[in-house]
């Protein structure tokens, strides 16, 4: 098999290191500051805000704070994160949408209307409700998805279904997630060896996609400059750790796989997630699209996740469930420490996908910089009710220069709608003026940006 360098370099090649080798920028993309991202990072079932100051939130000022405890794990990065308290998903308010996750999800990245169940089952349990209209991430990427590979993608981990329909194309028409990292990572790389079948080939062949252009790495090695080498070499080695971690070895003739155990399958959904926000970082670096939504799980998650919720067996009596039907419980102090517990560990994973991208330096900085991430729920609490009215946001990144991090802002029944303008001004969008509904959506959110 041979790999001309025109395609290693229309691939994952030149226009892929450039963001590390800047030397080579100007021959990978016109000169100018580096792009912007946005990165949508969803958990299910609503954060723990009943008592506020001690669960979720935070106490102090707006430039001097310290975090509740589920947020606890994200204390070391305040200065890149702004808490936003106080806004509402208006759009669930105006429309009157039955409580329940499946009815609202059609809001949560649309902030429109959603379309009635045509089956005629009850609403409140019906899992045929849609959104009305395009959600933020597709409404971006169909602005700036030109100018890389992908306009835009929607990884999940572990989720999908009914209750996995975040991103919406338009009308009753979902992206659906990917889930498999290693089939993710096959695809989005296959242009380093001109097929999208040669990386699984490769791959069963125990070689890595590094190894089969390693020619014209070695050609391109010597015409760069001591210190662009030396950046070209960590960048490879973090693609080779990926393909790594993500190693699939050929099966052995009669291999027959037994099914994995219960604690197994939780210990894979961890690694799946971790998985997937390496190849974040990796897309984002290498610059193959600049809008991912990236869902941990779907809404009304029921998996249990002892690892985060305490070694219990029991809570208040009664056996400890999955996580939806303990968030429903009575909200005793056994209970909220639980839920906390499990909010707590998605921070941690938060602040994990923060640090890849801090990690990884660009011309002007680092991605984090460059980048805008909006970690955002379907709920704002997970109690019995559903409350929108306090919905718990975290953005984080300074977005190429746009957000002024670092605070705790408090609004009082803004709209979610509006924040979403924000997040289109960060993506160099500032003719967006009103995004979803209309009638609950007035400009961008005043007091976030610089």
């Amino acid at each position: 098999m041979s790999f001309s360098r025109r395609t290693f370099l229309g691939g994952a090649g030149l226009g892929a290191l450039a963001p590390f080798v800047p030397s080579l920028a100007s021959l990978a993309r016109a000169a100018g500051a580096p792009p912007r991202r946005l990165l949508l990072f969803f958990t299910p079932n609503g954060q723990p805000n009943d008592k506020n100051a001690l669960w979720w939130g935070a106490t102090g000022t707006e430039t001097s704070f310290n975090f509740g405890k589920t947020l606890a794990p994200l204390q070391s990065s305040a200065k890149d994160l702004i808490l936003a308290e106080g806004i509402a998903m208006k759009s669930y308010e105006l429309q009157g949408t039955p409580n329940d996750h499946n009815p609202v999800l059609g809001h949560v990245l649309t902030a429109n209307d959603v379309i009635d169940p045509a089956d005629g089952s009850k609403p409140g349990s019906s899992s045929t409700w849609f959104a009305s209209s395009i959600s933020i991430d597709q409404m971006i990427a169909n602005r700036i998805g030109s100018t890389t590979k992908y306009p835009s993608m929607v990884l999940g981990v572990k989720s999908g279904g009914a209750n996995g329909r975040l991103s919406y194309r338009g009308p009753k028409d979902p992206v659906p997630p990917q889930n498999d990292p290693v089939k993710l990572f096959d695809s989005v790389f296959a242009g380093v060896t001109g097929d999208a079948g040669s990386a699984d080939k490769i791959r069963l062949q125990h070689k890595s996609v590094i190894d089969a252009v390693a020619g014209e790495l070695q050609t391109l090695d010597r015409r760069l400059p001591s210190d662009d080498r030396m950046k070209l070499q960590a960048h490879l080695e973090r693609l080779r750790a990926l393909e790594t971690r993500l190693a699939v070895s050929a099966p052995v003739a009669g291999c027959k796989p037994t099914a994995p155990v219960t604690d197994t399958a939780l210990a894979s959904f961890v690694m799946q997630g971790r998985q997937m926000m390496d190849l974040v970082q990796l897309i984002f670096a290498c610059n193959l699209t600049r809008v991912i939504n990236l869902q941990w799980s779907s809404a009304a998650n029921g998996m249990s996740f002892p690892w985060a919720q305490g070694a219990r067996t029991t809570i208040d009596g009664k056996e400890v469930g999955g996580y939806h039907d303990l968030a429903h419980r009575p909200a005793t102090d056994a209970v909220m420490e639980a839920v906390s517990g499990i909010g707590a560990w998605f921070a941690g994973e938060f602040k994990g996908m923060l640090d890849r991208l801090r990690d990884t330096k660009e011309e002007n900085g680092s991605l984090l910089q460059n980048t805008t991430v909006l970690w955002y729920n379907e709920h704002g609490s997970p109690r019995s009710g559903h409350p929108r009215g306090n919905m718990p946001y975290v953005i984080a990144g300074q977005g190429g220069g746009y957000w002024r991090t670092g605070r705790w802002v408090k609004f009082s029944g803004a709209s979610h709608a509006d924040l979403y303008v924000n997040l289109a001004h960060a993506m160099g969008l500032p003719d967006v003026n009103t995004f979803g509904n209309r009638m609950v959506s007035k400009g961008p959110l005043a007091g976030l940006s610089v």
